[in-house]
Parts: structure tokens; C-alpha cells; sequence
């Protein structure tokens, strides 16, 4: 089974997200997390996948680099409702990369049921192709069913997809959807504009 880890500032839903992923609920008394915690989901073809869900509170980070070594995937989440959600994800991006070089990246921005909507979707896109993620998703931990977001989130875990073999020539995705069709998705009621 490969190692995903959940990374991202602390509030940003990362307990959330994995929550839904893994039970399919929501719980509103979700705290903190403290340390790791991981739990076990399958993506949309079956397949198990252990994801970490790290805290993201500063206080932790020495600690949490420990379990980004050897990670395959990330999930790096940022809080879409808030104007400075995205500010921190090349950090976090930088961080990961630092001690799982190889590791393949999918940014989420998550929240976005909240009635303020901060995040810039066109910002999110080219920062993600910047930074060399497999794709972007805007998500509802909240309120979003689990195998939406697992259909959202899936490229990243398609690694024997013949058209992930070169990352060179693979484009950045919006929630499973090539960019070239960003126009159709930003028009949806799942973007954060």
C-alpha cells in the first residue's frame, strides 16, 4: 500500500476531508489534530490507500517532516473561504518536496460551502502548474459526497496511467477536468469564484 500524507495549514479540513474519504461522514465536533493520525480509504477503482492526516499547526512541523520521507502522494489542503488560504501552499509544497522528493502533489482547496469565497481559481490552477502538482479540486468536506471527491482526487493516484508516465507532458488537472474545459467547471456550482 502506498503512503499518502494530508498536509496543509491547521484548519484548512484536513481531518475533515479524510474523514468523509474514509467513512463517508461528517462529524462537527472534528478537533485538531494533534501529532498524526491516518486512516485507510479506497480511490474510485477499489484500491486501499493509507493517507496520514499531519497537523498543521506550527508547533508541530519539526515532527511532521518525519512522516512526509518516503510519502508517494500528497494531498495538500487549503482553506478556499479564506483570503490567505493559498498563501502558505508553496511552503508547504517546498516542505514535502524537501524530504519526499519523488512524492506526487494534488492541491485542494477545501470550504468551499462557506458562503465567503476568497480563493482566486485561476490563481489556484497556475500556482499548481507552477509548482508541478498532478492537479487541483475544489472541495466540501462538509457537504460534498465521498466518491465525488474521491473522482475529483483520483489522477493523482493513477500512476499506471499511460499518460502519467512523463510528468513533463502531463497537464495539471481542475477536479479531474483538463484545464482546457476550466471555463465549463469554474461555471459549476463546485468552484470557489
Amino acid at each position: 500500500m502506498s503512503k499518502t500524507i494530508l498536509v496543509g495549514d491547521s484548519g484548512s479540513g484536513k481531518t475533515t476531508l479524510i474523514e468523509k474519504l474514509a467513512t463517508g461522514t461528517f462529524d462537527p465536533m472534528t478537533t485538531a489534530t494533534i501529532g498524526v493520525d491516518y486512516k485507510v480509504f479506497t480511490d474510485t477503482y477499489g484500491r486501499k490507500v493509507k493517507a496520514w492526516d499531519t497537523a498543521g499547526a506550527e508547533r508541530f512541523r519539526a515532527v511532521m517532516s518525519l512522516y512526509y520521507r518516503g510519502a508517494d502522494f500528497c494531498l495538500l489542503v487549503f482553506d478556499a473561504s479564506r483570503q490567505l488560504g493559498m498563501r502558505s501552499v508553496s511552503r508547504w509544497a517546498s516542505e514535502v518536496r524537501l524530504h519526499a522528493p519523488e512524492c506526487r502533489m494534488f492541491l485542494i482547496g477545501n470550504k468551499i460551502d462557506r458562503e465567503q469565497r476568497a480563493c482566486d481559481t485561476a490563481g489556484a490552477v497556475e500556482l499548481a502548474k507552477e509548482l508541478g502538482f498532478v492537479g487541483v479540486a475544489f472541495t466540501s468536506g462538509k457537504h460534498m459526497p465521498a466518491q465525488e471527491i474521491k473522482r475529483m482526487i483520483q489522477p493523482l493516484f493513477d500512476v499506471e496511467r499511460e499518460d502519467f508516465v512523463d510528468d513533463n507532458k502531463r497537464a495539471p488537472l481542475l477536479g479531474g477536468i483538463e484545464l482546457h474545459h476550466c471555463e465549463e467547471y469554474e461555471r459549476s456550482s463546485r468552484c470557489c469564484v
